[in-house]
């Protein structure tokens, strides 16, 4: 795609696409780095552990596991996606009360 937008000259529109891009790929990775985060710290806690602990010892089917598995998931990846965004946003409001506090600053 490159080489051809390169060929007819038309490297603004790509310049365009390709930040775009980038920048999707970059909030894409943050994201995921602070979900596995979340999960990394869990697993540190014990917290997997305990609930494969728990389901073991409960006496449940295989069936019955699965299923309990499945809603255990189901109800932990909302949890955590909302631990990550708030993460996110609470760093950008941080950021831009760092940038009014710095420009406060400079005015007076």
């Amino acid at each position: 795609m490159a080489i051809a937008h390169a060929q007819i000259g038309d490297t603004s529109h790509l310049d365009a696409v390709f930040s775009h891009n980038l920048l999707e790929f970059g909030q894409l990775f943050l994201f995921l780095l602070a979900a596995m985060t979340y999960i990394n710290t869990m697993d540190e806690r014990g917290i997997f552990n305990l609930i494969r602990v728990k389901l073991l010892s409960s006496n449940l089917s295989l069936r019955a596991i699965y299923w309990t598995t499945g809603l255990l998931a189901f109800s932990i990846s909302p949890v955590a996606d909302n631990l990550t965004t708030a993460e996110r946003r609470i760093h950008a409001a941080n950021g831009l009360s760092r940038q009014y506090t710095r420009a406060q600053s400079e005015l007076a």
